[in-house]
């Protein structure tokens, strides 16, 4: 854990956030700076980043640990004036204005989703099914984001090694178009 970080910052959530406010930010960064959806190549350095943070913060004793590290020393005044303190002031008034955006701006592009998939030996040699269940960011009635709880019952071939990539296109539902799976053999 690097001490000089701040993962609050990084995921652009306040300090008090919950695991379900960290989860909704870490999938949404994940999404922007996954290596496979971004061609730039400083994304991949970016993606390990939050994927340090969001591993730190929804640890109770890690968090505790990094949030020691990073108590500031300063005044409240001083404090209040800070760049990030403004930012979670008035996020909830620019917040919507915000996701709209964003909404506009990737309402055409694929949903794709990335995951491991472990699977026995047995399964892996003989092929069958494999529950895998999983969480998407969705919208409510009233236009709030939730997470919806997902599940798949995938087909696998027969003779599936590690490393082997399953694609599944083709979903009755619009939040995701395809979903990449990485097989990964255990005992």
């Amino acid at each position: 854990m690097h001490s000089a970080k701040n993962y609050y910052t990084l995921l652009g959530v306040p300090s008090s956030a919950s695991k379900k406010e960290l989860t909704i930010a870490y999938r949404r960064l994940a999404l922007k700076l996954h290596p496979d959806l971004s061609r730039k190549n400083n994304f991949s350095a970016d993606f390990r980043e939050i994927n340090e943070a969001y591993k730190v913060l929804t640890n109770p004793r890690l968090r505790e640990l990094h949030d020691r590290s990073i108590k500031p020393n300063k005044t409240k005044s001083r404090e209040s004036r800070h760049p990030v303190s403004l930012i979670t002031k008035y996020k909830e008034r620019y917040w919507p204005l915000i996701i709209q955006v964003i909404k506009k701006l990737t309402q055409n592009m694929p949903h794709k989703f990335y995951s491991d998939l472990e699977l026995s030996r047995t399964l892996a040699e003989d092929g069958g099914y494999q529950e895998f269940a999983f969480q998407i960011i969705d919208q409510d009635s009233l236009g709030n984001e939730i997470l919806k709880e997902k599940k798949l019952k995938i087909s696998i071939p027969p003779k599936v090694s590690n490393g082997t990539i399953l694609h599944l296109k083709g979903f009755k539902d619009d939040s995701i178009d395809e979903i990449h799976f990485k097989i990964k053999v255990v005992n």
